[in-house]
């Protein structure tokens, strides 16, 4: 009887861990398809320029330009967290 039940347990855990890593392969996978969804290309005002090292959207009379494409001027480390007004 003890054998029984051992065997009757080990069966339903075994059940358990597969069901349990099904799960978490899905969500893996949906999580994966997700973040693979583009986010559409940010409206810039015709008075706004968009920084081509950053992606900072900028004001078009602050901007450098050269040769046909316009940065921010800001280095890499004065670069913050850009906050859309």
């Amino acid at each position: 009887m003890i054998e029984e039940m051992d065997t009757l347990t080990i069966a339903i855990l075994s059940i358990l861990v597969g069901i349990g890593l099904l799960y978490l392969l899905m969500k893996l996978a949906i999580s994966r398809s997700v973040s693979k969804v583009k986010k559409p290309p940010v409206e810039i005002k015709e008075d706004m320029v968009q920084c081509f090292s950053c992606g900072h959207v900028v004001p078009a009379e602050k901007a450098l330009e050269k040769k046909g494409r316009y940065f921010c001027g800001l280095k890499k480390g004065e670069r913050g967290e850009f906050k859309e007004s």
